[in-house]
């Protein structure tokens, strides 16, 4: 008797067993699906990292099919929506005249300013001047490549992620040991080749002695525009 309540035990565990066996291979045979493994999870532990949200899948039910239809994630941003950080011609947020020396007024800085934003976006070259005193420890030609370089200026062609590109000149006054430093880059450097910035170095040396500020960052401006023309 009593092996018989076990074997009848044992075929209905069977059975339920099958049934579930059953019920699983229909699922995949309509379905086209797999069950996901199961995988055990440790209750007391944490989780050391966010799922990722490239990687997750949103789902949900239709109301008339009551199918899950699966979200894919979403899908990257083309280069049409990517805002690219330094814009083509030139980054009109930026400053011609920097001077951070205060060697020119208010009025004399606006309109600086102007007429070099006018001739870079005329011309298609970028026309800088800074005027600073103390360079940390720099020569005047690497702080005026550097800044030039790694300050966001340049006319560009294209809108670009890469800080270093794009054409045009800037001029470096530097104070405190009285140095002058021409920089160019892109097609600023066959524009204005050495000869070139020596003949605007020499041209507007005499104002600069003199104090002239405003007057030598004028001529500047003219020297460049005469040979862009």
């Amino acid at each position: 008797m009593e092996k018989e309540k076990r074997n009848k035990a044992i075929g209905i565990v069977a059975g339920v067993v099958g049934f579930i066996a059953s019920a699983i291979g229909i699922f995949v045979f309509v379905t086209g699906k797999n069950l996901p493994d199961i995988i055990p999870i440790d209750v007391g532990a944490k989780l050391t990292a966010p799922i990722s949200p490239t990687k997750r899948q949103n789902v949900f039910t239709t109301d008339d099919a009551k199918t899950t239809v699966a979200i894919p994630p979403t899908d990257p941003p083309t280069e049409r929506q990517v805002s690219a950080k330094y814009p083509a011609g030139i980054d009109e947020s930026l400053p011609r005249m920097v001077d951070d020396a205060s060697l020119l007024n208010q009025t004399q800085v606006n309109m600086l300013n102007a007429r070099a934003e006018n001739l870079s976006k005329q011309y298609m070259m970028d026309l800088v001047i800074v005027t600073r005193r103390g360079i940390g420890g720099k020569s005047p030609m690497e702080y005026a490549d550097d800044y030039f370089d790694y300050g966001g200026y340049g006319w560009r062609e294209t809108a670009t992620d890469d800080i270093t590109t794009g054409s045009g000149m800037l001029l470096l006054v530097e104070m405190t040991e009285r140095d002058i430093w021409i920089s160019t880059k892109g097609k600023g450097m066959s524009v204005f080749p050495n000869y070139e910035i020596d003949q605007i170095i020499k041209a507007i040396t005499p104002e600069l002695s003199s104090g002239q500020y405003n007057a030598a960052f004028v001529h500047f401006l003219d020297e460049a525009e005469s040979y862009l023309k």
